[in-house]
């Protein structure tokens, strides 16, 4: 999986987290792709700036949510410390089990 993907993937799923609610993903990724991004190809910058500007809106769009400022700092230091190149502890779990 390239990874860029991975890091949409991370996203979605930490945001998802510390949403409390398990996001729809294709809207989240149409939500990021009309701001003129790629989803697959974003960078933490890019996931950072969605942040930033779009995404309290489609919390409360897509799941009538808001989130206090210590919830959104979770989150963007989650995004913006994720490293697309290491495996997460859950993948290397599958790997070991499966």
């Amino acid at each position: 999986m390239p990874a860029n993907r991975r890091r949409f993937d991370h996203f979605h799923a930490e945001f998802s987290v510390r949403s409390g609610k398990l996001l729809p993903r294709y809207p989240l990724w149409l939500s990021i792709h009309e701001l003129g991004l790629d989803p697959d190809t974003a960078s933490a910058g890019d996931l950072v700036d969605f942040l930033d500007f779009s995404a309290a809106s489609f919390l409360w769009e897509h799941l009538g949510i808001r989130l206090n400022q210590w919830q959104w700092r979770r989150i963007r230091r989650a995004i913006e410390r994720f490293d697309p190149e290491r495996r997460q502890p859950d993948e290397v779990l599958g790997a070991i089990a499966g």
